[in-house]
């Protein structure tokens, strides 16, 4: 069935930072509320981030420094960018406590990990779709990259898309690729199996990032998730929504119907912002 299944659940306060430093008022007064260590925190550290990106915008570029050694100097530490977008890099490892949407990768890597990690996993799967994941596994050091984004993603995009709330009877949650396999799950839960499959395959963590961001092909703007592969000077995205499943994107086909406004991955979470025309 040819549906645009997105993330309509995840939290308001996802979308308010990067608003905010594009100048951006219009935003609700009252997000809708959600389970209180996901929105107070979360609130707080989007509060004192913006005031600090605020205070130290004239001091973004070290004296002497010129455009291209500063643009150099962002990749090398953030080897992400996206086409029309600023960026600007938000803390994840705050002792006291961490954004949220970091808390929740985290979270969810760690339940992975415990219960066995993708080894578990593959012992888990029915027979033929064993079969089928030894043939990918085998494969990966003789197939093309392209290939292999390829396979993943049509792997995990043939489970079936169903909402936090019927599944676990919770607003949001970030399933690991086991329960997202028994249970099929939503676009993060599609993302999330193919980003911790992709390291397990030997893809560089530099290489692969999680983007959340908000549909525009909608009279009403929804969120959704997709992970970000680079390749070379390139970067191919792995979205739960195409047809046929083993599809892959690139930047201007995505960007036609979506607009960022986080990269995750462990240790590293950016916030976009769209560039004034």
């Amino acid at each position: 069935m040819n549906m645009v299944m997105c993330c309509n659940s995840m939290p308001t306060s996802l979308v308010l930072l990067p608003r905010l430093a594009a100048g951006v008022t219009n935003l609700p007064a009252h997000p809708p509320r959600r389970r209180v260590f996901m929105a107070l925190p979360g609130y707080l550290l989007l509060l004192g981030c913006c005031c600090m990106v605020c205070a130290g915008a004239a001091f973004a570029r070290p004296t002497g420094e010129t455009q291209e050694e500063a643009l150099a100097a962002k990749q090398k530490n953030e080897n992400f960018a996206i086409s029309g977008y600023n960026s600007f890099k938000m803390a994840t490892g705050l002792k006291s406590q961490k954004h949220f949407v970091a808390a929740l990768l985290q979270e969810v890597t760690e339940r992975h990990e415990a219960a066995g990690g993708m080894e578990k996993f593959v012992t888990a799967l029915p027979q033929p779709e064993k079969v089928r994941w030894h043939n990918i596994e085998k494969k990966t050091s003789s197939m093309p990259a392209v290939e292999q984004l390829m396979s993943v993603n049509g792997f995990f995009n043939e489970r079936p898309w169903r909402r936090d709330t019927a599944t676990y009877g919770v607003q949001e949650f970030w399933a690991t690729p086991q329960e997202f396999y028994a249970n099929g799950g939503d676009c993060e839960d599609f993302a999330i199996a193919k980003y911790l499959t992709l390291l397990y395959l030997g893809w560089p963590e530099e290489s692969l990032w999680l983007v959340i961001g908000e549909t525009t092909n909608k009279s009403k703007n929804e969120l959704h998730v997709v992970v970000a592969a680079r390749l070379g000077g390139k970067v191919m995205y792995l979205d739960n929504t195409v047809r046929p499943g083993a599809m892959l994107l690139t930047e201007e086909m995505l960007f036609q119907r979506f607009a960022p406004i986080w990269a995750l991955k462990k240790q590293h979470l950016l916030a976009f912002f769209k560039v004034s025309e």
